[in-house]
């Protein structure tokens, strides 16, 4: 499944991908680009158990259009969930012109960016499902390094494309002072981070996978409960069916080690490995305040959580 969020390259790599796969597109009720199935069981009949079976009939089949990820969740693995990302300025000024050129908007920049739709657009599109769990996320600003690490991932060989450029840009970043720069900023604070977190989660995923098999990076969510206990779940992109095997360390030592292989009641609509078993917890006894915490991956010491300064809550 692709999640397309407006203006991060998401046609070009739509493109990539409709060289290789079946693809089904939902692009809103009436688009010209929206497949005829979207169209029968989704906006017509509103029938996601049939439009299910009716995608589950293709092979190498990916669901790709502007719609948050919530809507369908529960169809695919989230390791199957693909998406990229850009810097908010960035996304918000091309939005912003595409808006001008292909669909006559008439409002101008300051005015635009005040309407809360168009603000964290990026991170809204992505609510209710935690970075970590997402199978690949995409930098626009690094395109080239991103289609490399994908291709590495999911073993296909996508093609750098340019498609859906405007040249006839109305506003431009050089042209922003830094009052209107830093506004944009404050509008899409909740972007900026989502963003920031992908570069880190990016150059992390690449590191690891220049010395390490792709299939066994792990996907995690892991919070700190109110309380004082460490709960979350851990799986692999990869179709062995084994529960993850972590370790948790205290102040650099190995304390106990355990595997994510308890029930995972969080994200219910997400379609979870091994029937939802993927989860864990560590009890508050485990963990001595002023602490630093960190669980990693026994396997690859690829590292989950990490707090360095955990305080007993």
């Amino acid at each position: 499944m692709f999640v397309h969020i407006p203006k991060t390259a998401g046609t070009s790599f739509r493109d990539a991908l409709d060289s290789h796969l079946k693809m089904v597109y939902d692009y809103s009720q009436g688009n010209p680009v929206t497949s005829k199935d979207v169209s029968k069981y989704i906006y017509q009949q509103d029938n996601f158990y049939d439009f299910n079976k009716r995608i589950s009939s293709f092979k190498n089949v990916c669901i790709a259009g502007h719609f948050p990820v919530y809507k369908y969740l529960n169809l695919v693995n989230p390791s199957r969930i693909i998406t990229f990302l850009r810097h908010p300025v960035d996304q918000v000024i091309s939005h912003y012109n595409h808006q001008v050129k292909y669909h006559n908007l008439s409002c101008t920049f300051e005015k635009f960016i005040s309407i809360p739709k168009n603000a964290n657009l990026q991170s809204r599109m992505l609510y209710r499902i935690p970075l970590g769990l997402i199978g690949f996320i995409g930098i626009t600003e690094q395109y080239d390094c991103s289609l490399k690490l994908f291709n590495d991932i999911y073993n296909m060989e996508l093609k750098s494309l340019r498609s859906n450029v405007n040249d006839k840009k109305i506003m431009q970043k050089e042209k922003l002072g830094s009052e209107l720069f830093n506004e944009i900023l404050n509008k899409n604070a909740d972007d900026l981070k989502l963003y920031q977190s992908a570069i880190a989660l990016l150059k992390t995923r690449s590191e690891f996978n220049k010395n390490t098999d792709p299939k066994r990076w792990v996907f995690s969510h892991v919070q700190l409960n109110k309380k004082g206990n460490i709960t979350g779940c851990a799986f692999t992109c990869g179709e062995e069916d084994k529960a993850v095997k972590l370790e948790l360390l205290v102040n650099g030592g190995i304390s106990h080690q355990f595997e994510a292989k308890d029930f995972f009641s969080e994200i219910p609509k997400a379609r979870l490995p091994r029937g939802r078993y993927v989860g864990f917890k560590i009890a508050n006894k485990h963990l001595s305040s002023d602490s630093e915490i960190t669980i990693r991956v026994v396997e690859t010491q690829q590292i989950l959580f990490s707090d360095k300064l955990f305080t007993k809550r």
